[in-house]
């Protein structure tokens, strides 16, 4: 039974490791709390945006409240800056724009992408006696 944790710990891993494969960064920031647009490719169909890395003493608070998503942009507004993480479905690989930044960690853990838990169900239900 340890064996059979032991590959589906090791394989919801490799999906993890996919989906941040499929994720770029993109740096958005509303100056004297002011609207402000910035732009995300969109070849590839957005699965979610997380907030990743807030800049401090600017308040990014919920989706929705003074950040969100739209079309083919991120808007923030009310001094929010921050690095926004846009995940991908599909298996292509889009680099994350890399460079240092100033920001304070804030990390968010994006979902597997879609139809993992099927294909998780369907490993466990295979591996019954």
């Amino acid at each position: 039974m340890n064996a059979i944790l032991h590959i589906l710990g090791l394989f919801l891993l490799f999906l993890s490791s996919q989906a941040q494969d499929n994720c770029i960064l993109v740096k958005c920031g509303s100056h004297g709390g002011e609207f402000r647009e910035c732009k995300v490719p969109t070849d590839r169909t957005i699965a979610d945006i997380y907030k990743e890395k807030e800049a401090k003493p600017y308040n990014c608070r919920g989706r929705n409240e003074n950040w969100g998503f739209m079309n083919d942009y991120i808007w923030v507004v009310e001094q929010c800056r921050a690095h926004f993480r846009v995940c991908y479905s599909g298996s292509s690989s889009i680099p994350s724009s890399g460079g240092s930044s100033q920001f304070g960690a804030q990390t968010q853990t994006p979902p597997l992408p879609p139809g993992v838990g099927q294909q998780i169900q369907r490993i466990i239900d295979s591996m019954k006696f």
